[in-house]
């Protein structure tokens, strides 16, 4: 979704719940959070290739999260770094 800043736009992802709405704060704890974070950096690519002035803004809705985005973003920097 956009946000205040021209050309920034905030992702927002989490668990969906019965009406529909996206839980960022619910515990799946189901083990697919690599799964995930993978299908993330797909999506990511995908979204800058079709809209390359754009940027894209995320945090964990907890330091907790946060924390765990950044570890898995320093796990595969180089990587990353090819594509963002």
């Amino acid at each position: 979704m956009p946000t205040s800043l021209p050309y920034v736009y905030n992702l927002a992802f989490g668990d969906i719940n019965k009406d529909g709405e996206i839980d960022d704060i619910s515990i799946s704890d189901n083990g697919d959070r690599n799964k995930i974070l993978a299908t993330l950096a797909k999506v990511l690519d995908q979204y800058t290739y079709k809209y390359p002035e754009r940027f894209i803004y995320f945090r964990g809705s907890t330091k907790e999260r946060t924390r765990l985005y950044r570890m898995a973003i320093g796990l595969n920097l180089e990587e990353l770094s090819e594509s963002f």
